[in-house]
């Protein structure tokens, strides 16, 4: 399922695939959708299983801002770039 909103957060379009669509399909098809719009920014959040590296190279040429969620050890820039770092990540 995917969702449009405003700044304000009002609905002005909605998606729904099949459970056994891959995320990098759904990606792209949001991405042909919402092409006419003229969009100023635009912000993507997904869950983890939005998180591929096919998905974040299509991410970041469609809208450049993104949020995806994931397991703190399963994606190697995570590994290399924030476990690296002392603290607490909990």
């Amino acid at each position: 399922m995917a969702l449009a909103v405003t700044r304000q957060g009002l609905p002005v379009r909605s998606w729904v695939f099949h459970g056994n669509t891959t995320d990098v399909t759904t990606v792209a098809k949001v991405k042909r959708d919402l092409k006419g719009w003229k969009l100023g920014c635009a912000l993507f959040v997904g869950d983890s299983g939005s998180n591929s590296e096919a998905n974040r190279r299509e991410l970041a040429l469609a809208c450049s801002t993104y949020l995806l969620a994931t397991q703190i050890g399963s994606v190697n820039e995570v590994k290399q770039d924030v476990l690296s770092r002392p603290g607490r990540y909990l």
